[in-house]
């Protein structure tokens, strides 16, 4: 009977280990295809929604990485948010590209989402960032040296944990190779309503980038708490970071009423004072760093 319940035991660590290196492997996106530089922008660059200016460039350029429920809705179109910062971002003279991490995959929006976003896209976007800053710099309207990276949600996760691996210290799970330079020409980032809890690996300890960052978060969004805690480290290593707390304001604050359809549980989408404010922050934070005023 002792040896029975001896090989049970033993059966029954060697099952919990297994367990617990197959999270530790998923947690590090083993599962997740590795490519080439080149050949991930095979997969995204197809896919770019680019808005120019009126005149010539080249342009100072945003690169604008999308949340979880993608660029495209599930009628085909861009969100109507993303339209009107488009226009917002033009009318202030800059060049603005979208990068859609969801349809050269063939991940729909919204519709199973989530189950998209912790099993696949939560580790691949730090790596589309990384290939779309050095596909943008080929552009014959793009600054290279002006760009600005904007995240939403969990863009915005993704834009923190590129800078939290130093690249090329640390490579996202879905690159062999990190580009040359990977963020050369990145003057700013600014992060609407991150994602700021496990497994974001700016958590307890920041980063190192001296890039400035503006981040500008919803009182009611359950995240902020977390992403506080970021800043404040970020603070205390004397990196250039601010942030905002809109007090009344929910995750997404900044999402077109039009939108709303598409998200009957969330009450309230859109924060017509927070975009308001949330737009001037923008547009004074990046007149600075570009050097426009």
């Amino acid at each position: 009977m002792k040896r029975y319940l001896k090989r049970i035991l033993i059966s029954v660590i060697v099952l919990i280990l297994a367990i617990a290196v197959l999270i530790f492997g998923f947690m590090q996106g083993w599962h997740i295809k590795k490519r080439t530089p080149d050949q991930l922008a095979l997969l995204l660059t197809p896919y770019f929604k680019i808005k120019t200016p009126p005149g010539k460039g080249p342009f100072p350029t945003i690169l604008y990485f999308h949340g979880s429920s993608g660029l495209i809705n599930p009628d085909g179109r861009m969100w109507k948010g993303a339209v009107d910062w488009t226009e917002y971002l033009a009318g202030l003279g800059y060049a603005i590209i979208y990068v859609d991490s969801f349809t050269g995959r063939s991940i729909p929006s919204i519709r199973n989402n989530l189950k998209h976003l912790m099993f696949n896209n939560i580790k691949q976007q730090p790596g589309d960032i990384l290939v779309a800053i050095s596909e943008a710099r080929k552009l014959s309207f793009v600054d290279k040296e002006q760009l600005a990276l904007i995240g939403k949600s969990a863009g915005a996760l993704a834009i923190m944990d590129t800078f939290a691996m130093n690249p090329p210290q640390e490579i996202p799970a879905n690159l062999i190779n990190a580009p040359d330079n990977p963020l050369a020409g990145v003057k700013a980032a600014i992060l609407f309503y991150p994602y700021c809890d496990n497994p974001a690996k700016a958590k307890g300890k920041g980063w190192i980038q001296n890039i400035p960052v503006l981040m500008l978060m919803g009182g009611k969004d359950p995240y902020t708490k977390s992403c506080l805690e970021i800043v404040t480290i970020l603070e205390n290593k004397r990196r250039p970071v601010r942030a905002h707390v809109y007090p009344s304001a929910q995750h997404g604050f900044d999402g077109a009423p039009e939108d709303r359809k598409y998200f009957p549980s969330i009450p309230s989408l859109h924060d017509t004072e927070a975009t308001a404010d949330a737009r001037q922050r923008v547009k004074e934070f990046l007149a600075e760093v570009f050097h426009k005023i």
